[in-house]
């Protein structure tokens, strides 16, 4: 320029910029490209600077932050989405990110649009966005996650103050074989401490009878339709006393479904198992006095049965003889009924159809025209107690007894028949036969000591007793039970 102030010449500087702008491009092209992947992703993006402003969000953020758009995001600073608790952490964070570039990473609480917090797991790290630093971050919803820690420890609490006061001994023994938790009662059962048990892991293995070991490994290890079967073993207590432990467990699993371990109570049930072995030695011995007790009974009806006939053989008087040979017949009988209550296991409940029809059989071959005889019987399958069972077999035993003796003489062939039936609470039994029937008896056998004694016992059952005399003899006799 002259002194005039004209223009005289010109100075032209010039710069190659080629590679700025290429690299301005390539870098607006990774942009778009990184635009491209975080639109497709499946976690929500956000970028923003180290003020907060937010220079990016994907459309997974929209989802997740319950926005009404992009531009509500953008338009809002990121700390408006932090929980005010975590706000101070946030900002040391960033700038430790900044400065450091330490990539971050931590369980923090969002604000959504909508005003609801939500607890999620954030990612951050340091890129270069537009030129500049800016922080990416990737979040993940954790809200359910968390609820579920927060009840599963909840949980545990109310497990622990429910174990510390409870009367049996509970432990809680971790996937690694170590203990977690052991209760107090612990040491009142076993003499030894819980931090005995935290000291040793294999402790178990110590104060377990020797003999139970097995039981106790292979439960350890086993598991049956979901369910681990309770089993019972002993320990020796730390005073070298033996006590029975009742032991049941579950397993423990995390809000993931995983398996952390088992919750174990055990019972002392020594009292309990020293109870039911001394019921066991009392069984026995009732067993060996009932035994006695049998054959003692045993002899005695045979000492009758002896006196009895000893009596007869030395008779003159035919009616006298026959007298007590139908009572030496009684004491067969009734040592026959005796046997069969005797060998029955349930001797107050016994079943008729399993009874009866033994009974009968033995009575019948008791006598000499037993073969010319037919028998038929009918029996129901229910269960009568002894009050009526037995005065029932005594009624059996004396009908048995008049036909075999007075129905068929000559040995004439014949048939009886015995059926015992119930309705509901009512029974039913009839006898019958088909012999001489009861008019050509003799009457002195009408009115005998056999007759009279099945009235005493129908009548001692609370029955009634009906006879018929038409084609044989026939008895219906009928009772409650």
């Amino acid at each position: 320029i002259t002194e005039k102030g004209h223009i005289d010449s010109l100075v032209v500087i010039s710069q190659d910029n080629t590679e700025q702008k290429k690299a301005d491009e390539s870098l607006k092209e990774s942009e778009e490209k990184y635009k491209a992947l975080s639109e497709n992703a499946i976690l929500p993006v956000i970028i923003h600077d180290i003020n907060g402003k937010i220079l990016y969000a994907n459309s997974k953020s929209i989802e997740v932050l319950k926005a009404k758009n992009i531009l509500e995001i953008y338009n809002t600073s990121v700390f408006n989405t932090i929980h005010s608790d975590y706000i101070t952490e946030v900002i040391n964070a960033m700038k430790n990110l900044f400065e450091k570039g330490t990539d971050l990473h931590r369980e923090q609480k969002f604000k959504r649009f909508d005003g609801e917090y939500i607890d999620v797991e954030v990612s951050g790290k340091l890129i270069m966005f537009n030129g500049e630093k800016a922080i990416q971050v990737t979040f993940v919803d954790i809200t359910e996650r968390v609820q579920l820690k927060k009840a599963l420890q909840k949980s545990e609490e109310k497990f622990k103050t429910i174990a510390e006061f409870s009367y049996d001994w509970v432990f809680w023994l971790g996937t690694d074989a170590n203990y977690i938790y052991v209760s107090p009662a612990v040491e009142r059962i076993t003499g030894y401490t819980p931090q005995d048990f935290y000291n040793n892991n294999e402790i178990m293995k110590k104060i377990i009878h020797p003999e139970d070991l097995p039981l106790y490994s292979e439960h350890q290890h086993q598991e049956i339709n979901g369910k681990i079967e309770p089993i019972d073993f002993r320990i020796i207590t730390k005073k070298g006393e033996i006590r029975w432990i009742g032991h049941v467990c579950r397993e423990v699993v995390n809000e993931d479904g995983e398996s952390i371990g088992r919750r174990s109570s055990n019972r002392d049930i020594t009292d309990r198992i020293l109870a039911e072995e001394k019921i066991k030695d009392l069984l026995i011995e009732k067993k060996i006095l009932l035994k006695e007790v049998h054959h003692r009974i045993k002899n005695n009806m045979n000492v009758i049965k002896s006196l009895l006939s000893l009596q007869s053989s030395s008779l003159d008087n035919p009616e006298a003889t026959v007298a007590l040979q139908d009572a030496i017949g009684r004491v067969n009988s009734m040592g026959i009924l005796y046997d069969k209550l005797y060998i029955t296991e349930n001797y107050r409940d016994i079943s008729v159809k399993e009874y009866f029809p033994q009974l009968i059989n033995e009575i019948i071959i008791l006598f000499p025209n037993s073969k010319s005889v037919q028998i038929e019987t009918r029996f129901d399958d229910f269960i009568v107690g002894i009050n009526n069972i037995f005065p029932v077999g005594i009624i059996i035993n004396e009908l048995i007894t008049n036909s075999m003796k007075y129905a068929f003489p000559d040995s004439k062939t014949g048939l009886i028949r015995v059926a015992i039936a119930k309705n509901e609470n009512h029974v039913t039994f009839i006898y019958e036969d088909n012999g001489i029937g009861m008019s050509k008896i003799d009457k002195k056998n009408e009115t005998g000591f056999g007759l009279s004694l099945i009235d005493i016992l129908v009548k001692q059952i609370h029955g009634t007793n009906k006879i018929e005399t038409k084609n044989g003899i026939k008895y219906i006799i009928e009772f409650n039970l």
